[in-house]
């Protein structure tokens, strides 16, 4: 046994070998490659009680055998927690934040790749920990302005030492990990064009590998997801940059790429995000860039084939698979809403009177219920603790179908289930978006008050029924069979309808300042402009 002596470096005192040098890696350690990349060897052995005692007075966040291999006096102050109680934040997100966030659609990113990441890379563990306080501030009912406030700026200093430390990272499947945890945090933030940046250098990363990288897989099915939601929400102060987008990842390579078999819902609902933000892209480029209508059209046929192909594929897997698991039942229908809503938004195009929705009143309803089928099943699930999400929901089309749909008691009923959600999904928040569409309604029904109708109440699907086959929405002027008629709702004329919105949200203070622009008569480009500040409370 070699003789114990007090040593500067830290693997030979460890080890109990005599080391010459008063350092805290010696060079004989560094060239053995005892110490590699912070970790100890594996030879390197502790007993339980050694290591026990050695991980007390860690300065270094990580795993015990990334800290030991480093030295507290020489380690980067960056990677040090600002508080030893900050770790419970590390806990909420592990044990609470990430079964919310994958309660609808699985995703072995959040589950698995960003929590493995993090275990070695001290900027992603960085991000993770303000997402777990932003967790807390935005779920906490009872919490007052100023610790809210408080909880906010704490959460904005890990975020920046998660970008300082960005540098250190050293592949590209690390880097596009982080970009979508730091787009997390942002939108939660409310800085929105920061969330933009990261989202746009996760879609370069992917972009530059095309597909080479298996380790890239996980980024890439979750990008889709994140940047629909940055691109859906109208920001005045930071409107959405599809140009950039496009060059970044350019969306005719995933419309004309072999789909491949679906093998999981993971793998199936991704593709579903990543048709929707080819649409949105798509939509995006015929307004900013004017596109003419040929090129327009040629892009949306090449849509639409693959929209096609994807849903044989999801009847494939859906319907004539093995029966499905009691835990499959709400990511088939939070699918098929995001299928729907989707159907929707490419049956009305991009473009027209807003008219042009109440050919497709049964398509709506059918995503109420779907909505207010996957609300109560995440009822059941947990607390309020489980309503929030980094990835979309139902808020989205929720809001689509409130908006979109100008028949009275079923737009009620929508704007109903959003009130009662309280759900943050992303840069979507239920509260702030109920608060919304209330203004939004008021506008459009201000003529007809007081509103007297026969209020809608949406059935819930059975979960084991699945009554439209996928391959029914490819017939040409399919739409699902309604319970609702027109002759009971009042009428809204397309001139009171709000055509666009915009604000401005002021996130401390729990606010948003509205512009509504309503349709317009003759040849004008907009009708009245309607200004107003609404405010949500905490969820």
């Amino acid at each position: 046994m070699p003789t114990r002596v007090k040593s500067g470096c830290i693997t030979c005192r460890i080890r109990r070998v005599k080391c010459d040098e008063g350092k805290p890696q010696c060079q004989r350690c560094i060239s053995s490659k005892r110490v590699c990349d912070g970790y100890l060897a594996p030879e390197d052995n502790m007993s339980r009680r050694r290591l026990a005692l050695a991980a007390k007075n860690l300065s270094v966040i990580g795993p015990v055998s990334r800290a030991l291999g480093r030295s507290s006096a020489h380690a980067n102050p960056l990677a040090r927690l600002l508080s030893p109680d900050d770790a419970m934040y590390f806990d909420l997100f592990r044990r609470v934040t990430i079964p919310s966030t994958v309660s609808l659609f699985p995703s072995t990113f959040w589950r698995q790749d960003v929590l493995q990441i993090a275990e070695t890379e001290s900027a992603v563990w960085h991000g993770i920990m303000a997402l777990g306080i932003l967790h807390k501030c935005l779920r906490s009912l009872s919490i007052s302005s100023e610790d809210r406030g408080n909880l906010v700026s704490h959460a904005d200093k890990y975020y920046a030492k998660a970008l300082s430390l960005s540098s250190e990272l050293d592949s590209s499947a690390k880097r596009a990990t982080l970009s979508i945890v730091l787009a997390a945090a942002a939108n939660m933030l409310g800085r929105w064009a920061e969330a933009q940046c990261h989202v746009l250098t996760g879609l370069s990363i992917v972009g530059k590998d095309n597909g080479k990288s298996t380790a890239l897989k996980p980024s890439r099915r979750t990008l889709p997801k994140t940047e629909l939601q940055v691109m859906t929400f109208g920001e005045s102060t930071a409107p959405y940059p599809f140009e950039k987008s496009t060059m970044a990842l350019p969306p005719q390579v995933s419309s004309t790429s072999m789909l491949l078999p679906g093998t999981s819902f993971e793998v199936l609902a991704s593709e579903l995000f990543d048709i929707a933000r080819t649409y949105c892209l798509i939509d995006g480029h015929l307004v900013e860039t004017e596109m003419a209508f040929g090129p327009w059209l040629t892009r949306t046929e090449i849509l639409l084939r693959r929209l096609a192909a994807w849903e044989a594929q999801a009847m494939k897997i859906f319907e004539a698979a093995a029966p499905l698991r009691p835990e499959d039942h709400l990511t088939v229908h939070a699918v098929r809403m995001f299928h729907a809503t989707l159907r929707l938004m490419v049956r009305a195009t991009p473009f027209g009177q807003e008219t042009r929705y109440d050919a497709l009143l049964g398509t709506s309803e059918y995503i109420v219920r779907l909505a207010a089928t996957v609300l109560a099943r995440l009822e059941q699930e947990d607390s309020h603790l489980r309503c929030i999400s980094f990835e979309p929901g139902v808020v989205l089309p929720l809001w689509v179908v409130t908006h979109r749909c100008r028949h009275v008691p079923l737009r009620h009923a929508a704007l109903g289930l959003l009130l009662r959600a309280h759900r943050t999904e992303g840069i979507w928040n239920s509260d702030l978006a109920a608060s919304i569409m209330t203004e939004v309604l008021a506008v459009e029904e201000e003529h007809i008050r007081p509103l007297h109708f026969e209020p809608y109440t949406p059935l819930q699907l059975d979960a084991c029924l699945l009554d439209i086959p996928m391959t029914a929405w490819q017939s040409p002027g399919f739409d699902v069979a309604s319970s609702l008629d027109w002759g009971k709702s009042p009428f809204i004329p397309e001139e009171r309808r709000v055509k666009d919105i915009m604000g401005r949200q002021d996130l401390y203070h729990r606010t948003m300042k509205l512009t509504m622009f309503t349709t317009p008569v003759g040849t004008e480009a907009y009708g009245s402009v309607r200004q107003v500040e609404v405010s949500f409370g905490p969820n």
